[in-house]
């Protein structure tokens, strides 16, 4: 059986400057990169994925090329751009269809979860948990962490008051 090169997708959007250089020291450590967006799906990259015992088995076309989802070894998440519907459709029709695209591309690549294949640099589920920053907060702050005063305000003058006190020191005790 012949062995194939580890293959790493790079999901990220046209012209990110920070793939090349990325890719290149990825490829002298002898793995396969290809590089695509996210909005490049269904409309020029192609799935066929079928679920095989307790994994996702297919091919994903993608530049001419035609890759085995089982040699996928990791994907990295590099701000891709999501698919856009073209404006033909009514407006919940191109919802329905960008989630769909979405969702059905993503559940088949993170769909082998139970044999941690690929691994993912970062999953975009974590991604998105770690966007909300009063959260990352208290999660610091309840292992003993110092963490910067902080405020969430709309109030102007709650800015003013805590610009106030932030000049006496900008660290919350423990």
């Amino acid at each position: 059986m012949k062995k194939h090169s580890p293959i790493i997708l790079i999901l990220t959007q046209e012209n990110d400057g920070h793939i090349s250089p990325v890719e290149k020291v990825l490829r002298e450590r002898g793995a396969d990169t290809v590089c695509f967006n996210l909005a490049d799906f269904p409309a020029s990259l192609q799935l066929t994925a079928h679920i095989h015992h307790d994994s996702w088995c297919g091919t994903l076309n993608a530049q001419g090329r035609t890759i085995n989802l089982e040699h996928i070894q990791s994907v990295w998440w590099r701000r891709p751009q999501m698919y856009q519907a073209p404006t033909a459709y009514p407006a919940e029709v191109r919802e329905f269809i960008e989630q769909e695209a979405y969702r059905g591309f993503l559940g088949v690549l993170q769909g082998t979860i139970g044999q941690k294949r690929p691994f993912w640099v970062s999953r975009p589920d974590r991604i998105r948990a770690a966007e909300f920053k009063p959260v990352q907060l208290a999660a610091a702050r309840s292992v003993g962490l110092r963490i910067p005063k902080t405020l969430l305000t709309n109030e102007p003058a709650a800015v003013l008051d805590f610009y106030r006190e932030c000049e006496e020191g900008s660290f919350v005790k423990l």
